[in-house]
């Protein structure tokens, strides 16, 4: 069982990291924040980051079996993930267009400045 949820939290660990690759890109991409842009820190660097992991997140699932057995619950871990994170992002769109004071308070749960006190 440990090793299970081990597969998922890797799982889990390296698919963030991927998007947060793909989101540094994405931002420093817009036209607002061109001038922060760096042709290496954000752009080269996290696009090389996202392909080495979209390629190790590769070698997980395809050899899931290997790691966590050949049962079905293994094999059901990387769908569980994908669909847990396809919910989140319904609940997301779903708060951003129907609760916007609700969406916007989410980011500053983790905010320390001074203007969000």
């Amino acid at each position: 069982m440990f090793g299970w949820f081990a597969i998922a939290c890797t799982f889990w660990v390296m698919l963030n990291q991927i998007l947060c690759s793909i989101a540094t890109i994405r931002y420093h991409s817009l036209p607002a924040h061109r001038e922060h842009a760096h042709w290496w820190r954000t752009m080269v660097a996290p696009g090389i980051g996202a392909i080495g992991l979209a390629s190790a997140l590769y070698l997980l699932w395809s050899n899931l079996s290997t790691l966590g057995g050949d049962i079905i619950w293994v094999s059901l871990i990387p769908w569980f993930c994908i669909s847990w994170f396809v919910l989140s992002l319904l609940i997301a769109f779903w708060l951003k267009s129907n609760r916007p004071a609700a969406y916007e308070g989410l980011g500053r749960v983790l905010s320390t400045t001074a203007d969000d006190a």
